[in-house]
């Protein structure tokens, strides 16, 4: 899928006025397989975090976390990694990335 190809699917969708967040998930992994395709997509991921998951975790030898906070307040939470879980905090409506070794 090429950006044009995603940006259209995508629009498609949101012009129908049915579409919910679900919706668009396939086309944002397959915009990600074409770009980097050696990188892993997992959607819905499991025990990544102790305040919910994220839509989705990308690897590539390396365990990737993009948290974001879309309250209007800070929020503090725990990165499940096998080794111990990372603590970490988000002001209000910011985004954060974390990074990993997968060994």
């Amino acid at each position: 899928m090429t950006l044009a190809q995603y940006i259209q699917s995508v629009n498609s969708k949101y012009i129908s006025g049915i579409a919910r967040e679900h919706a668009y998930r396939a086309d944002l992994e397959n915009l990600i397989k074409n770009i980097v395709p050696h990188i892993d997509v997992t959607n819905e991921p499991a025990n990544v975090t102790d305040c919910g998951n994220p839509d989705y975790v990308l690897t590539e030898n390396k365990i990737v976390v993009i948290v974001l906070n879309d309250t209007d307040t800070a929020k503090s939470f725990n990165i499940l990694v096998p080794e111990e879980p990372v603590t970490a905090s988000l002001s209000a409506g910011s985004v954060g990335t974390y990074v990993w070794d997968n060994k």
